[in-house]
């Protein structure tokens, strides 16, 4: 979003690189933006190769990416100001989290457009949205595998109690990358709960 809004601010074209980002990665993540109404363009290998070597040999890149304009997001918990305001003629490259709202709040129309689903919903996605938006819903979002349970079950045993106070009847979706390990230690839920396996990226978009 950061860089759409800067690429608009200074009517240039926004480029893409989503090679070196999941090289190495330890969540084993993918490019998924392509599940929106991103009319993106992959950038080339020339800017990756920029990516790789702009720390190795610095000296080099001067003379290589001489028209690159690199700008790294600090501190990701601070907005900063002097980032966005800059204005080049060269080719900026982002590096950063940059997930302030300031950052492209003066392109929030357009941004919101761009993340628009651009999805074909299974009937299967369809029916469990449609079972979604009828219930009282609330979502449990479960991340297991890279991160092992770092709350404790506790913690979700007291949240569900707690929304289960304050609603007359929900229904819990459970998504997680570890279905197997739900179903054994929230089996308490029976039928007041679906689970869905959320590894697959399609499920948690479509239905949402």
């Amino acid at each position: 979003a950061a860089a759409k809004a800067m690429a608009l601010r200074n009517n240039n074209k926004l480029e893409l690189e989503v090679r070196t980002g999941f090289i190495r990665d330890d969540y084993k993540r993918s490019y998924k933006l392509n599940y929106f109404n991103i009319k993106e363009k992959r950038s080339s290998l020339y800017s990756s190769l920029f990516y790789i070597t702009r720390k190795k040999i610095g000296w080099l890149n001067c003379i290589l990416f001489y028209k690159v304009h690199f700008l790294e997001e600090l501190n990701p918990r601070t907005f900063q100001y002097d980032l966005i305001a800059q204005h080049s003629k060269k080719n900026i490259f982002l590096q950063g989290y940059w997930q302030s709202p300031l950052y492209f709040k003066d392109f929030e129309n357009e941004i919101r457009t761009d993340l628009k689903l651009n999805l074909n919903i299974s009937k299967q996605n369809y029916n469990i949205q449609k079972e979604i938006r009828s219930n009282e819903s609330v979502s449990v979002h479960i991340r297991r595998l890279d991160y092992p349970n770092p709350l404790g079950l506790e913690y979700y045993i007291s949240a569900l109690n707690l929304i289960s106070q304050k609603l007359r009847n929900p229904k819990f979706y459970l998504f997680s990358d570890d279905i197997e390990w739900c179903k054994e230690k929230f089996d308490f839920l029976d039928r007041k709960s679906t689970r869905l396996n959320s590894s697959h990226a399609n499920i948690s978009y479509a239905v949402f």
